[in-house]
This record gives C-alpha cells, structure tokens and sequence, in this order.
C-alpha cells in the first residue's frame, strides 16, 4: 500500500525505471552515479550550513564512496570509478579519486602539491520513492575533522536535484 501511494504521488511524466526495492543500498545502480554527481556538485557550490563554499584555496578535492567492500578501502573510503571521475574532468579545483590524496589525523594533502586538500564521501543510497532518495554524504580535511550531511534528492525531467540538505553531524 505504502508503495503504491508513494508510486501515485511521483511525477507521472518521469519515466525512470522503479528500483529493486525500497530501502538503502544498490536498488537501481544505473542511477547511482547520477545522484552522487547531483550531491557532490552540491556541496561544491552550495553551503548546506557551512559558513561559505570557497574551494579555490584547495588545489585538490578528492572524492569517494563510503564502503565496506570492494578492492582496498582504507577507513572505508572506495575510490569512485573512472568514468564517474570523468563527470568532474572540468571542475576547478581538479577532482581525484580518495587514493590520491594523504588523510592524517589533522589534515587532507594533495601529495603532488604538498598543499591541503579536502575529501568528500558519499553513503548509500536510499530510495524513499520511485524518484526520490536520501543520501549520506561527508566533508573530511582530517581523520579529526569531518561534517556529514543528509541530502534529499528528486529526479525530475530526467535530473537528479537536490530538494534539501541538512549537516548532521561536525566533528
């Protein structure tokens, strides 16, 4: 029933595929990448209870997906695909994947520049509704200095959106 009310209420010219399943976790993983696309050039632009966004000072953000498998993952942080890489070719600062860069207790550092860095994450995604996800997501400059954030993401004519994002947690 929940289901069903949840299917009636989405946008009925979206033409998306319906995941596997409600919950968290890979429902429909042809999607995946969009939406963490969507998150991340989020909090690249947007402050989401940051003070302000400027990361001209940075000469690297690295990013990565949180996880427990895959190949080597320190502290659970996976390197992203290639191609999902490729989205953020143009982006300036330049993007890398998280094995790029050095996480100490205190501070993030672009090993090619010997400058700071800063990380972000992304967690799993849950469906919430046919277009409609909530996802995890983290802004690390040290193994001691982490924000976290909830964000809330529709798709709509073919887009993922963020609808809001809130920081749960600061550290």
């Amino acid at each position: 029933m929940l289901l069903a009310s949840l299917v009636a209420a989405c946008d009925a010219s979206e033409k998306m595929r319906p995941p596997a399943r409600m919950g968290c976790g890979p429902a429909a993983p042809d999607a995946e990448d969009d939406i963490r696309e969507a998150a991340l050039r989020y909090l690249l632009t947007e402050p989401c209870g940051r003070e302000g966004v400027d990361f001209t000072g940075s000469p690297r953000i690295c990013i990565a997906t949180e996880s427990d498998t895959g190949p080597v993952c320190p502290d659970y942080m996976c390197d992203p695909s290639l191609g999902f890489l490729e989205r953020f070719a143009t982006q300036r600062p330049p993007v890398s994947p998280v094995s790029a860069c050095d996480i100490g207790f205190d501070r993030v550092v672009d090993p090619k520049a010997g400058s700071r860095a800063v990380v972000f994450t992304t967690g799993d995604i849950c469906w919430v509704g046919n277009a409609t996800v909530e996802l995890d997501a983290g802004e690390l400059t040290g193994l001691s200095s982490e924000m976290t954030f909830k964000i809330k993401l529709f798709r709509r004519s073919g887009k993922w959106r963020v609808d809001s994002c809130e920081v749960t947690s600061v550290s």
